[in-house]
């Protein structure tokens, strides 16, 4: 179902965001850049107690290809949802596939296969939230911006050395490496509700490319904004809204957290 922007972000509504994170959250959210906070293979949570100290529903949530968590997106929906809700960031490696299928395993294994999940991710990341949430069953799959398909949508990045200025380390892409995205080929159909989270102003994919690939989808939502780049800021873009609701699942009467 395709809600243009102003429609579609008025259907869903977020009181409250300026309120500061909950007491329960504990760790630093915004670490030293390069610090061990956002080495690859490695779980952001926001209470050191683990596992056994999560929620009934955890959202997971995955960065984009120059970024690591936490990040922007991760706060803020961390901010809105994380009061009755479990936030975790994974940070993997966006060059070595293989190695974050595996990881990807051991996380839902050894912290999630009990819990009700929800995947939400941005650029590369909604990629794979996607993988994540029709691997493993999740609940609902939440994605913004997306990559479609790895391997010829980031062909451009190879040659290049890009910086992820949060690991202060550059990047080294290969064709090679890029060609082990197109093992995975995530099913959108597998995932009973999905979200897909688009920006007519995304200065770095075409927007059609998600808009065709998953729009048709039984149980996506659409919702199209004018504003906004390919990242998106959520502090202040009423994207935060369209996710908060949906992650809900109704639309809002009362506070940040329900």
């Amino acid at each position: 179902m395709l809600r243009a922007n102003g429609v579609g972000a008025a259907i869903f509504c977020l009181l409250g965001l300026s309120l500061p994170v909950e007491a329960e959250t504990r760790v630093d959210l915004n670490p030293e850049y390069g610090g061990s906070a956002y080495r690859f293979f490695s779980v952001f949570e926001p209470d050191p107690g683990g596992p056994e100290n999560y929620k009934d529903e955890v959202i997971v949530v995955f960065h984009g290809f120059l970024s690591a968590i936490p990040n922007g997106t991760y706060k803020r929906v961390l901010r809105a949802l994380g009061c009755s809700r479990t936030v975790i960031g994974i940070n993997y490696d966006p060059l070595d596939v293989d190695g974050t299928v595996e990881f990807l395993n051991q996380v839902y294994t050894q912290r999630l296969k009990d819990k009700r999940v929800i995947a939400l991710g941005t650029s590369l990341g909604a990629f794979w939230a996607l993988y994540f949430g029709s691997q493993f069953g999740a609940e609902k799959v939440i994605m913004v911006n997306p990559v479609v398909a790895p391997a010829e949508q980031l062909l451009e990045h190879v040659g290049t050395e890009p910086l992820n200025e949060k690991r202060a380390i550059t990047y080294r892409p290969t064709v090679d490496a890029l060609d082990r995205y197109r093992a995975l080929d995530p099913d959108g159909s597998a995932v009973n509700r999905m979200l897909l989270i688009l920006s007519r102003g995304d200065d770095l994919l075409d927007y059609r490319t998600a808009l065709n690939e998953y729009q048709d989808h039984a149980g996506t939502d659409v919702v199209l904004y004018a504003q906004g780049g390919h990242t998106l800021q959520l502090k202040t873009h009423p994207a935060i809204d369209a996710i908060a609701g949906f992650v809900r699942g109704k639309r809002l009467s009362g506070g940040p957290c329900m």
